[in-house]
């Protein structure tokens, strides 16, 4: 049984290879889902790096949204932009290819700056 405080409507966000929103809606008697295009919505940046990162991915055509940078593309698309000017990240790279944002997952695991920073950058958007 739901109990009337639990009954608010609620917002639900799931990041993985996109960037899922939806709404919960009770009825009354069940909920209902109300699915969104959340991940579309224009990139709003907050800080000059968050700006730079934006216009990072316009000069690459990547679509300025919040899915370019809250998802696992968006991950890495955050890593590829805080690497433009580091030579260390060759290693990763090649893993990036391979494995995509599971790679600079386990690289930041084990210390490494770079992709530390882009977890922090990703993790600023959300």
């Amino acid at each position: 049984r739901v109990r009337p405080a639990n009954r608010a409507t609620k917002a639900v966000i799931a990041v993985g290879t996109g960037l899922g929103e939806a709404i919960l809606h009770w009825t009354g008697n069940a909920w209902t889902v109300l699915p969104t295009e959340g991940g579309r919505v224009e990139l709003a940046p907050r800080t000059k790096q968050e700006q730079e990162f934006k216009q990072f991915l316009a000069q690459r055509r990547i679509p300025t949204i919040a899915e370019s940078a809250l998802s696992g593309e968006g991950l890495v698309n955050a890593y590829r932009f805080l690497r433009q000017n580091k030579r260390s990240a060759q290693q990763v790279d090649a893993a990036i290819v391979r494995e995509g944002a599971a790679a600079i997952t386990r690289s930041a695991a084990r210390g490494n700056k770079l992709s530390l920073r882009a977890i922090a950058l990703f993790l600023d958007h959300s």
